[in-house]
């Protein structure tokens, strides 16, 4: 059997890496995907990130995973080093160049467990592309145990404008409207420390506000690694001015076939303004131009239809897909012996878990 080949998302490595994910057919490759979006996680978090690389009769099978080492003090008596996988934040998961049989994947899967269980891996978290899909499915094995997370929101770009002018809510087409008769201006403003470190300021009072998961908080060098990683072609500031005041900024990242609207904040001074609304038509139309083919919005802050946040991109695009995530146990034998620990030392603590299907148990 083929063996699996790990690249690291630094030095030499990270040229190989780069190189293979360029490789891949343009509707397979994702900045997710490239050794610069890992850095950015590298940098912030000290996680360590790696691609592995299956080939298989002209195929090849790519996987990048953030490996987090299991604290001693979850590991017990275990003086063996553990692991869990993870995708890196955003999407990750496994893609292939071309379509594969059933017996690659079957394959891949087995090299792949056998690997990560050679050097000590527990447990495997995933969160799956939502636009690759199509192209993921097929290579997870049984082990995977799938779940909706929530419904993500994305325009097609190829419409024309007329289309995509019509494609959005009445609502907003009058809010829209509204802003630019009150004199909103949206412009791109350069990547300058001074600028997202405004914006940062921003966003941070945004997510307090909105009371928004532990998830949408960032350390303050975070904004600047997005830039500094993958580089300032790749990275947009827009910003929301009003009178001369900024109001509203969406920070996007954009490569390949595909723009992100990664992270937006807002001063509720100016809501009567629909900055919001402004910046998300104009950032799609500059996208458009740049020749994009998907505007990604993401989903909501839950998985709750009625979720705020999911109804105002959706009143942009009723074009959805599925967040799927995956989990699977790597190690049967080792993995109970941690869930083992973890729940006897909840109870002589006297704890309660508030989430019971938390995966991996021993880190809830």
């Amino acid at each position: 059997m083929t063996e699996i080949v790990e690249l690291k998302a630094t030095g030499d490595d990270a040229i190989e890496w780069r190189r293979l994910v360029d490789s891949f057919p343009s509707a397979r490759r994702d900045i997710h995907y490239t050794p610069q979006y890992h850095q950015i996680y590298e940098q912030t978090y000290g996680q360590q990130s790696s691609l592995f690389v299956f080939q298989s009769a002209g195929n090849t099978i790519v996987q990048p995973v953030v490996r987090k080492v299991v604290p001693p003090e979850l590991t017990g008596d275990c003086n063996e080093r553990r692991l869990d996988l993870e995708s890196v934040y955003g999407f990750g998961g496994p893609l292939a160049t071309n379509p594969v049989s059933h017996q690659q994947a079957k394959d891949y899967n087995l090299a792949f467990c056998e690997y990560q269980r050679s050097v000590g891996a527990v447990s495997e978290y995933c969160q799956l592309h939502p636009l690759l899909l199509e192209h993921q499915t097929p290579l997870l094995s049984e082990s995977c145990e799938k779940s909706l997370r929530k419904q993500c929101v994305f325009i097609d770009l190829s419409q024309s404008l007329t289309d995509l002018w019509s494609s959005i809510h009445e609502r907003q087409r009058k809010a829209v409207a509204v802003a630019k008769r009150r004199g909103v201006k949206v412009r791109r403003l350069e990547a300058t420390d001074e600028q997202l470190d405004q914006f940062r300021a921003m966003y941070s009072a945004t997510m307090v506000r909105v009371n928004a998961a532990e998830s949408w908080h960032f350390p303050d060098t975070y904004f600047r690694s997005c830039r500094d990683c993958l580089g300032e072609q790749k990275v947009s500031l827009f910003a929301a001015e009003v009178d001369g005041g900024i109001g509203g900024y969406f920070y996007l990242l954009h490569e390949y076939d595909t723009c992100y609207y990664h992270f937006a904040a807002t001063d509720p001074a100016f809501n009567k303004f629909n900055l919001s609304s402004l910046l998300l038509f104009e950032t799609l139309l500059w996208a458009k131009v740049q020749g994009y083919k998907n505007y990604f919005l993401g989903g909501g802050r839950s998985s709750e239809e009625d979720d705020s946040l999911l109804k105002f991109k959706s009143s942009f695009s009723q074009t959805k897909s599925p967040l799927l995530v995956y989990q699977r146990i790597l190690n049967d034998e080792c993995y109970h012996g941690l869930e083992v620990q973890k729940v006897r030392r909840e109870k002589a603590d006297g704890y309660l878990p508030k989430i019971h299907n938390y995966f991996p148990v021993y880190r809830r």
